[in-house]
């Protein structure tokens, strides 16, 4: 009998043992894993896709159109290519209905040579979208069909 009363106390100790080095283990990676910064302003997210390291940079705009949110980030196994993402978060309320199923909560990644970062993705829905992939570029190919 003794030896399974050492039995059941020790298995709950090896379990809540491991729960709190699995917890220690989660804090210390969130607490020095790279975070990305975090832009107001366009001028500042544009000092990012400048950069020759593609700092990973989140910029939310809300324009007269909608609200978008652009992303830079390195592009993870290749040294000299950066990624860019740009997604619908929302489109206005008077906006066509159409238009809104068709692009919210859409997105889109574009590929750059670090420095060499194309502006019409964010000053513009449909310029420079050769160079990009995704829902949000489908779905502007297809509308563009549709005029």
């Amino acid at each position: 009998m003794n030896n399974y009363l050492k039995m059941a106390i020790t298995i709950p100790g090896i379990i809540i043992g491991l729960l709190i080095l699995l917890f220690i283990i989660l804090v210390i990676y969130y607490a020095f894993a790279g975070t990305a910064d975090v832009c107001t302003t366009k001028e500042c997210f544009l000092v990012a896709t400048d950069s020759n390291q593609c700092p990973p940079t989140v910029y939310k705009e809300v324009t007269g159109i909608g609200t978008f949110n652009y992303v830079v980030s390195p592009t993870y196994g290749v040294t000299d290519k950066c990624t860019f993402t740009k997604q619908i978060l929302d489109l206005n309320e008077n906006e066509d209905p159409f238009l809104k199923k068709a692009l919210k909560s859409k997105e889109m990644t574009c590929s750059y040579v670090p420095g060499e970062f194309n502006e019409n993705w964010i000053d513009s829905l449909i310029d420079g979208t050769e160079d990009c992939s995704g829902e949000l570029k489908d779905a502007i190919v297809k509308l563009l069909s549709l005029v």
